[in-house]
């Protein structure tokens, strides 16, 4: 008699199993975000002070003229040195107008939240492919909740011309 009662706790707990395993199959499960930034980290040879970086390129080619034709994509790289966080913005093929002194802006739009100026400075080498925001960790946190970024840029002799970038998933903690 104690092997029968055994044996139909045992298909009882296999009926209850059975009954339990549809249910969570059901439950609808948590998409993976799969990430489009690329970390990495340098060493200063000189102090041996850490840098860090994470960029994103554009999911949008930018179609210029003539010598930057073929297309070109855009970069979003969030950097910290020395303690300082930065955000930049660079092209692979092409050249942003020039900002002195903050007179020149882009245009954000985080998802679809409305779109915002944002001043930016041309860099210090006078590069011309790239360009830095002002307020960079007030950015660095738009970025950490969004998923979309649009971003309108002014570039020389071409226009006003929108980068789309797919953020979601940004992980900074400097």
């Amino acid at each position: 008699a104690e092997s029968s009662a055994q044996q139909e706790t045992t298909e009882n707990a296999e009926a209850t199993g059975a009954a339990e395993k549809p249910e969570e199959a059901a439950a609808p499960e948590e998409k993976q975000v799969v990430s489009k930034w690329k970390y990495s980290e340098k060493t200063d040879p000189m102090d041996d002070s850490k840098r860090y970086f994470a960029k994103n390129t554009s999911s949008t080619k930018l179609k210029f003229d003539f010598p930057y034709n073929g297309g070109s994509y855009g970069t979003i790289t969030v950097r910290n040195m020395n303690g300082k966080n930065e955000v930049m913005l660079s092209i692979s093929k092409g050249q942003f107008n020039v900002s002195i002194m903050g007179d020149e802006y882009c245009r954000i739009k985080f998802d679809d939240k409305e779109a915002q100026k944002v001043v930016y400075n041309s860099a210090a080498d006078a590069s011309m492919d790239y360009i830095f925001f002002t307020n960079p960790n007030q950015i660095i946190k738009n970025l950490k909740s969004a998923k979309l970024v649009k971003i309108e840029a002014p570039f020389f002799q071409e226009g006003r011309q929108v980068m789309d970038f797919e953020v979601e998933g940004l992980v900074w903690d400097r």
